[in-house]
Formats: structure tokens, C-alpha cells, sequence
């Protein structure tokens, strides 16, 4: 008996595509603010005065379920970073502003938000606009 060679061999059936899951991990959003008062302002005061406003803006329960978080401060430019959802970004942006009216010897605006800390951190120092 002869041996049939097929001219041409089967392709194999590539699988079905997978389609991709949509990640669990939320969407941040990170705030640069700054604090002016009449003396120098410390981290701790200042994560006093900023998650307090938040806390007081938004509830302990969201605070925690949201994820808002006070990343850093630097004390020399009164400038730090606080993270948030994207959904809570708007809340906290308004909750900083309104320091001034909660404390008066304070006072706060929001100058940035980004959504890498890769693009906030060079505004934290002095130099940063």
C-alpha cells in the first residue's frame, strides 16, 4: 500500500480570544494643596486640619470606603498630596477649600489634580508652580 501524503496540513484552530476583565483596582485621582497660615504648618497639623475637612465633608464611613488617603506634605512650601476615588475628587477638592472658613487661622486651595503621583511631585517642592 502506498502512503498518501496530504499536500497541505491542517492549520491548528487558534483558541477563542479572551476577553479582557475589567480591573478591580479603582481609579484614583491625587489633589496638590496648599496651607497658609500665620506660622509654619507641620505634617501633623496639617493632616489635621485637611482629613478632618474631609471627614466632616464627606462621613468616616465614606472616607474609609473611598480610599482618601493624605499622601505627603512638605512643610517648607505648605504643599502636600492627598488621594482620592475619581468619584470623591470633586467632594474633596471642595472640602479643602472650605478650611478657611473651619479654621481661621488657616487657610487652603486646591492648585492641582493629577492622576499619577509621577506628575504631582515635582509641584510639591518650592519651586514647583
Amino acid at each position: 500500500m502506498a502512503k498518501t501524503v496530504n499536500a497541505t496540513p491542517k492549520k491548528k484552530e487558534k483558541p477563542a480570544r479572551k476577553v479582557p476583565r475589567k480591573t478591580k483596582r479603582p481609579k484614583r485621582r491625587y489633589i496638590l494643596f496648599e496651607l497658609a497660615g500665620g506660622s509654619a504648618v507641620s505634617p501633623k497639623e496639617a493632616f489635621d486640619i485637611v482629613m478632618g475637612a474631609c471627614r466632616s465633608a464627606l462621613g468616616l464611613e465614606t472616607l474609609k470606603k473611598e480610599g482618601i488617603w493624605f499622601i505627603e506634605f512638605n512643610p517648607q512650601s505648605g504643599k502636600g498630596i492627598v488621594r482620592c476615588s475619581h468619584k470623591t475628587a470633586a467632594v474633596v477638592r471642595e472640602a479643602i477649600e472650605a478650611v478657611p472658613a473651619k479654621n481661621s487661622g488657616f487657610s487652603a486651595k486646591t492648585l492641582a489634580t493629577g492622576g499619577t503621583l509621577r506628575r504631582l511631585k515635582p509641584k510639591l517642592s518650592d519651586g514647583g508652580k
